[in-house]
Order: structure tokens, then C-alpha cells, then sequence
């Protein structure tokens, strides 16, 4: 029974692998990594995060919802510099010269704007700064909130959160059948052994 005990350990390994990769992908700092003010005319914000996994995020700016109903929002000019650095002397410097009004949330009190989805090829520490280099606010008295999101189809992420999930508890049932089976063979076995004989 040497190798049931040890596929059983080598399955909750596979277990706790698993519901540790689901957790530290799916944590804010992953999804959210960076939430900034938005940079009044002639000014700039920055700073430094990290990501665990590679993907594909956009720039997302959170506006308090004014009084133009959300269905005739139009999208929004402005003259908005991002600068990405990171692994590997990567190194993005986008304009973003327009914003496109993508939906509301929060009861309809918060409208929501976006810039085109922008790829980071590696994990690992970056820098974000953006400025305005614009003569007046872009959304006005209203003020703004930047946020770099995370960019994924949400099927997609739906999946393989299934997928982890369910390696992770299925391995954690094996891992705990095969150890309870490996430890009710060894006290049979060494019950016959201490048993004297008739």
C-alpha cells in the first residue's frame, strides 16, 4: 500500500496546488492592480504594481453619473498620455485621444468609460503613470477614478475557474480516500502480524 499513500500525498499536493493557483489568480491585485485619481490638466499620476499572470487589461474610468440619461452618453475627447514600463524593458506609451462610454453600475450612479485593451506579456512588476496633457478637466466638475482592469472574455475565466476548482476538490477526495484506505490496510496488516497464531 506504499503507492496508494504516496498517490494520496501526491494528490493533495495536486489539491492544495490547485486551490492555491484559484486563489492567488483571481485575487484583486491581479484583476484590479492599479486604481488611480484622474490627472487634472498638465498633471500626472503613477505608480508601481504588480500582476501574477499575463494578460490583456484595459483602462477604466469610473465617472459619477451626471444628468445625460446613460443611453445618450456620447464618447469623450480628451488627450490622455499611459506610459507602461516592465519586465524585460517593456515599455508601452499610448495616446488616448477618445473614451468610449461602456456601461454604468451601482443603481446607475456610476457611468462607465474605456480605453482599448493593452497586452502585458509577463508577470512581474510595472509602472503606470498617465497624464493630462489636455487644457481642460475630461469629465468636468465630475472628477474620475482610473482603474486598470483586467480584459478577459468572461467565459473564458468562468472556465478555468471551473476547471481548478474541480481539480481541486476532486484531488482532495482521492488524496483523502486513498490515505484513510493506506491506514485501514496497515493496522490489518499489522493486526495478522501480532495475532497468534492458532
Amino acid at each position: 500500500m506504499r503507492f496508494v499513500r504516496a498517490l494520496s500525498l501526491f494528490s493533495l499536493l495536486i489539491s492544495a496546488l490547485s486551490f492555491a493557483a484559484t486563489t492567488y489568480i483571481e485575487t484583486d491585485s491581479n484583476w484590479r492592480p492599479v486604481e488611480l485619481p484622474l490627472p487634472g490638466p498638465g498633471l500626472e499620476v503613477g505608480t508601481a504594481f504588480d500582476i501574477v499572470t499575463a494578460g490583456r487589461f484595459e483602462l477604466e474610468m469610473e465617472v459619477p453619473q451626471g444628468k445625460t440619461p446613460s443611453a445618450e452618453i456620447p464618447p469623450v475627447r480628451c488627450d490622455l498620455q499611459l506610459t507602461l514600463d516592465g519586465p524585460s524593458a517593456f515599455r508601452v506609451v499610448r495616446r488616448i485621444t477618445l473614451l468610449e462610454h461602456i456601461g454604468e453600475y451601482g443603481f446607475g450612479k456610476i457611468n462607465l468609460y474605456s480605453s482599448p485593451p493593452i497586452e502585458l506579456p509577463r508577470r512581474g512588476a510595472y509602472e503606470i503613470r498617465l497624464a493630462n496633457h489636455g487644457t481642460q478637466p475630461v469629465f468636468g466638475d465630475l472628477g474620475a477614478m482610473v482603474i486598470l482592469t483586467r480584459y478577459e472574455k468572461p467565459t473564458e475565466a468562468y472556465l478555468r475557474g471551473v476547471l481548478l476548482r474541480g481539480t481541486g476538490w476532486s484531488a482532495l477526495a482521492f488524496g483523502l480516500i486513498g490515505g484513510v484506505l493506506s491506514e485501514i490496510s496497515k493496522y490489518r496488516r499489522r493486526d495478522t502480524e501480532t495475532r497468534p497464531a492458532a
